[in-house]
């Protein structure tokens, strides 16, 4: 009676546990899927608000690059914030 208890609950942990693993397995992907989407756009914007700070399509009135220097450096912490995502997924998937 009590080894097939015991039995018992060591077949519910393994089942959990291999639960677990599958559902640590589809956080990462998603991590790194979402993080991937996320980046794109992000450096996208990044990249054209450094442009037109720069001068890149002429000169612009101080709001608008005040506006600008705004949109750069939120989205140059977004892609950090981003990259940070995906460095956790890959480590969790031990890929670093």
């Amino acid at each position: 009676e009590a080894r097939e208890q015991i039995q018992k609950l060591a077949e519910n942990l393994e089942d959990a546990n291999t639960r677990l693993r599958e559902l640590d397995r589809q956080k990462s992907e998603f991590l790194s899927m979402a993080a991937h989407q996320l980046r794109t756009p992000l450096t996208s914007i990044k990249g054209y608000a450094s442009l037109m700070l720069e001068g890149s399509y002429g000169e612009l009135p101080q709001k608008v690059n005040t506006v600008l220097e705004t949109i750069f450096s939120s989205s140059a912490r977004m892609v950090d914030t981003v990259s940070d995502f995906l460095n956790v997924s890959r480590i969790e998937q031990g890929k670093m």
